[in-house]
């Protein structure tokens, strides 16, 4: 032990006189004076333990962050979707082909056309529907996408 401590540890119990005649308490405070100065122990364990409470934080906070953009790549995918069924509903690729016909004449193609057009417009309703339900959807996937529950890890 070095020099410097033993004084300081004599100094300690030198200093104790009995307070109180409660033997037992008397007896914790003289071991409390023997005990030596930590060695940096408790400090060590500290280091771990926020070390690893760092770790067990992180691994979560990856958790969250790729359910995240897995939620992100869903939004891209029902893009399409709602572009696909855009595209259906108003039978854009139908209206094309039958635009691009070669084989038809002018009349067959105007007739093709003018039956198209009829069927998208008497199914306006039901296609504003869909969309409009799509779109709901859509705000809902979104609003999945929490910036605030990352906070409360």
């Amino acid at each position: 032990m070095k020099q410097g401590c033993a004084h300081s540890m004599q100094a300690r119990n030198a200093s104790l006189y009995a307070l109180t005649e409660d033997t037992e308490l008397i007896e914790k405070v003289r071991e409390l004076s023997l005990r030596p100065k930590p060695d940096g122990k408790y400090r060590e364990d500290i280091d771990k333990y926020f070390k690893q409470l760092r770790m067990e934080v992180n691994a979560q906070i990856d958790a969250v962050q790729a359910k995240m953009k897995e939620k992100a790549d869903k939004l891209w995918d029902y893009d399409e979707y709602i572009l696909q069924q855009y595209s259906a509903l108003s039978a854009k690729e139908e209206l094309k082909r039958a635009l691009m016909e070669e084989s038809t004449g002018l009349e067959d193609i105007s007739v093709r056309v003018k039956e198209i057009l009829e069927k998208v417009l008497r199914n306006q309703n039901e296609a504003k529907e869909k969309l409009e339900s799509c779109f709901a959807q859509l705000a809902l996937q979104e609003s999945a996408i929490d910036f605030e529950a990352p906070k409360r890890i």
